[in-house]
């Protein structure tokens, strides 16, 4: 439900309430995130050209030991993109293609 929730939230161009509703996941409100809430919440700092939060929500995966894959790569390059932030989506796309 929270997943759903946080990628409804994504849809409609409301990223603070996308992340607002990982946050209480995270603080135990809700279940544990998983990589479907992280990309739901990344896609919604992508929609919402909030580039900065992506890649923060991409490192907080790591240290949750919630495994990043393709699609939360492509969304968190995706926001980098539209940002023009190119040189931290071509370091994405490397990590990606190393791991």
């Amino acid at each position: 439900a929270f997943s759903a929730g946080i990628s409804a939230c994504g849809s409609a161009g409301k990223w603070e309430e996308a992340l607002c509703l990982l946050g209480k996941m995270l603080d135990g409100a809700g279940p544990s995130p998983d990589v479907i809430a992280f990309n739901s919440s990344i896609s919604a700092c992508d929609h919402g050209h909030q580039w900065q939060r992506a890649l923060t929500l991409l490192r907080l995966m790591a240290s949750t030991a919630t495994q990043a894959n393709v699609i939360t790569m492509n969304a968190t390059m995706s926001a980098c993109l539209k940002a023009r932030a190119w040189d931290r989506a071509l370091l994405l796309f490397a990590e990606m293609l190393d791991s």
